[in-house]
């Protein structure tokens, strides 16, 4: 394989050395590898031949005198020693103890990485003798290394809650002031806790997994203080590089990069921090002029494209305005291998330097680029890796049922998917005036006029807004999640899923806006627009419903009299004097004529409510039944999944022994035909379950409005008219026939 990140004992059992030539790996890379003089690490490190064999280690120097520098011809390639660490803020002054017993863990289990808890627990806290012996010594040790016990504030890290019970116990028999803490403990303990460590009214918190060694305690001291050492720093006088006096030489123009990739608020201290350091740094060097901070914050540094901060740096470089650039590490300068060797050569070539301060690293060292390269990489993969955990960390929040949208931008609810009500009425508005029969772009014109704002803070309304708005299960109380995802990490580029993720749909996963029947009823007024073989309109709820009855086509509004009292709008035939040669005879229409013609048609389609419902209700019956179709999928479904592990099986095969690849691809064509025929019937049928399905929503809907209606209709109602008519078609003015949804027709 081309990358393997493993452990030298898995290394060792599967003696991988015996089955791979000495060249294969181009770089070995060693973490800790002061335990390289172990035997353990022998057999591997003597047998493979790597171009570049790395090993890192806070301490190359073992005790027992033995030297790991035999692999590197005895030289060190980077390093940063204590004095020098403490110089540059990334060390306080410290010395360390170690305390040495006679406890034997030969026979403890080894599971998971370390040993067993509860082995540990027998030993330490159980085995009595042992135990007890033990406590006795560290609290032995701890009065030897202190030069006043009540100035102490300490922190004891234990294996698990009953190991810290019993030494807080052990320290207060022995008169030092001690508590236990673990992750269990309350709030109030804890805050407690370290009042009383601050205090000085104990001296030390035995704790499990908390506090990170005591950094989230201002305050504490260490149990092993110590007296700070003195370090005089002798100053270069030659040039690392060139070797010329550097009393010699004109001032070094140098600017400091920094960058955070979120602006939350503990990275914008660590970016307020960058930026100080740098100055500071930069300043405090008599040979460097002071260029500037560059920066970008909360910008992610997979990509430079974005990164308005970093462009300027590179520009101003290569204009000759920068000699060096100091920056904190290179996932800092770029977590993209390309970008970052790229800039890097870039700026080579025009003699501009860059210095990583964390990795020690100058690009003008004929070492740079190579461990640049790895540097980078690993940033990378940090980077992949962190995006996959982000990506499976919201997966998993899907899978839970966790809803998480952009409430910012989100039309009648905030933050927590609360109603906004004055919003709400507006989603309201817009499902009806869209089933009353206005088009996307009218209702659009409705909101500008009165004023409205988009989501956006715009006075503008788009109609791919009204389409969201419309067609968004959320506002009906569900959710489909995963509908798109990040292809690349490194673009960050989104891509719509089509069935390359897991999508998940939850129902009834936050306050509904509009009931689940009126938003399916727009989802089928928006399947029967599409169904229309004329562009929809829809600047009114007449739009595209008045039809010629000689030629087929919708009648449009024309205005009369627009100027004057006489004005009136009528409706006629699109097509009436377009063709010259056959012109429609159909007579125009008046809105009143209209909404008369319908209020009539509604009260016969009401007086004989009973028949209607009747036939309604057989036609769901007869008409709608899709128990026939639903078999046709399953067995499709069935179809398809065979077909699909058959596939698997024969490339199973072809990788496992040797076929003939002509038949192997004619067998695999021959399933991939297969698999298409069944995938386009699959299709074909599904699309015929949703049509009945959504018929005989239409004809429930129907009969509901029927069951409802109590008495004759006094006057036009524009809901009633999205409601119950499907088209009107217009013969002559006494020859007028109204369409119901459930396919009624009644002439007027």
């Amino acid at each position: 394989m081309d990358y393997l990140f493993i452990s030298i004992q898995t290394m060792n059992s599967k003696e991988l050395y015996r089955h791979l030539p000495a060249d294969y790996y181009d770089y070995i890379i060693v973490d800790e590898f002061h335990h390289a003089a172990a035997k353990t690490y022998h057999s591997f490190l003597s047998y493979f031949k790597p171009q570049i064999l790395l090993g890192l280690t806070a301490t190359p120097e073992r005790m027992d005198g033995q030297s790991v520098l035999g692999y590197f011809d005895g030289q060190i390639a980077a390093e940063i020693r204590l004095p020098e660490a403490i110089d540059r803020k990334l060390l306080c002054p410290f010395e360390y103890f170690g305390v040495s017993d006679s406890v034997d863990l030969d026979g403890l289990r080894w599971t998971n990485g370390g040993y067993a808890d509860s082995d540990l627990d027998n030993l330490y806290v159980f085995s009595h003798e042992t135990a007890i012996r033990r406590a006795d010594l560290i609290i032995r040790k701890v009065l030897d290394y202190t030069t006043d016990i009540d100035a102490v504030k300490g922190l004891g890290f234990c294996v698990s809650v009953k190991h810290a019970d019993f030494m807080a116990e052990q320290f207060m028999k022995a008169g030092i002031p001690s508590i236990s803490l673990s992750a269990e403990s309350s709030d109030a303990e804890r805050d407690s806790a370290k009042t009383r460590l601050q205090r000085g009214e104990i001296k030390f918190i035995f704790v499990v997994d908390l506090y990170n060694e005591g950094d989230s305690i201002q305050g504490v001291r260490r149990r092993r203080r110590v007296m700070a050492k003195k370090v005089t720093v002798i100053p270069a006088k030659v040039d690392r590089f060139t070797a010329q006096p550097l009393s010699g030489k004109s001032k070094r123009k140098v600017c400091g990069y920094a960058r955070v990739s979120t602006d939350h608020d503990e990275q914008l201290t660590s970016y307020e921090a960058q930026l100080g350091y740098y100055t500071n740094y930069i300043k405090a060097h008599d040979d460097w002029e002071f260029v500037g901070m560059y920066s970008d914050e909360g910008i992610s540094g997979t990509n430079t494209k974005h990164r308005a901060g970093f462009k300027s740096m590179v520009r101003d470089a290569k204009a000759g305005k920068v000699d060096l650039i100091l920056t904190k590490s290179v996932s800092r300068f770029a977590r993209n291998t390309v970008n970052s060797l790229t800039t890097i050569r870039e700026l080579k070539e025009c003699g501009v330097e860059i210095y990583f301060e964390k990795e020690n690293i100058w690009t003008m060292d004929s070492k740079g680029e190579v461990l640049i390269t790895i540097m980078s990489s690993l940033a990378q993969e940090e980077s992949r890796s962190i995006s996959e955990n982000v990506a499976w960390g919201k997966r998993k929040g899907m899978q839970d049922g966790k809803v998480s949208v952009n409430y910012k931008r989100f039309l009648d609810y905030g933050k927590g998917m609360q109603v906004i009500p004055e919003e709400a009425k507006i989603v309201k508005s817009i499902y009806r005036l869209y089933l009353e029969g206005l088009s996307e772009q009218a209702i659009c014109n409705r909101l500008m006029e009165k004023g409205i704002l988009s989501p956006g803070g715009k006075t503008t309304w788009h109609r791919t807004l009204i389409k969201s708005i419309l067609t968004n299960e959320k506002y009906k109380g569900s959710a489909l999640l995963q509908k798109t995802f990040t292809e690349d990490f490194l673009t960050k580029k989104h891509k719509k899923n089509n069935g390359e993720l897991p999508q998940y749909y939850i129902e009834k996963s936050h306050e509904a806006i509009i009931a689940p029947d009126i938003f399916e009823k727009a989802q089928d007024e928006r399947a029967r627009r599409r169904q229309r073989t004329h562009h929809y309109s829809g600047v009114s709820s007449f739009s595209y419903k008045i039809i010629c009855g000689e030629c087929g086509h919708p009648f449009g509004s024309k205005v009369w009299h627009s100027n004057d009292k006489y004005r009136r709008v009528i409706w006629q035939c699109n097509q009436k004097f377009r063709d010259k040669d056959h012109r429609c005879e159909t007579p125009h229409i008046t809105e009143d004529e209209i909404k008369d013609a319908f209020v009539k048609a509604l009260n016969k389609f009401i007086a004989g409510k009973d028949n209607e419902i009747a036939d309604a209700k057989m036609a769901q019956q007869l008409l709608c039944d899709t128990s026939e179709l639903e078999k046709q999928k399953i067995s499709l479904e069935n179809e398809m999944e065979i077909v699909d592990e058959a596939a698997k099986k024969l490339v199973e095969r072809n990788a496992r022994v040797t076929m003939d690849q002509n038949e192997f691809q004619q067998e695999y064509g021959d399933l991939e035909t297969r698999y298409r025929k069944a995938e386009e019937q699959m299709a074909k049928v599904t699309g015929e379950i949703e049509t009945k399905k959504r018929r005989r929503d239409e004809l429930g809907r129907v009969i509901s409005l029927l069951e409802e209606a109590t008495g004759p209709v006094q006057e036009f109602s524009e809901r009633q008219w999205g409601e119950f008519v499907d088209h009107m078609t217009v013969f002559t003015k006494t020859d007028i026939r109204v369409t119901m949804k459930d396919g009624t027709e009644i002439r007027i």
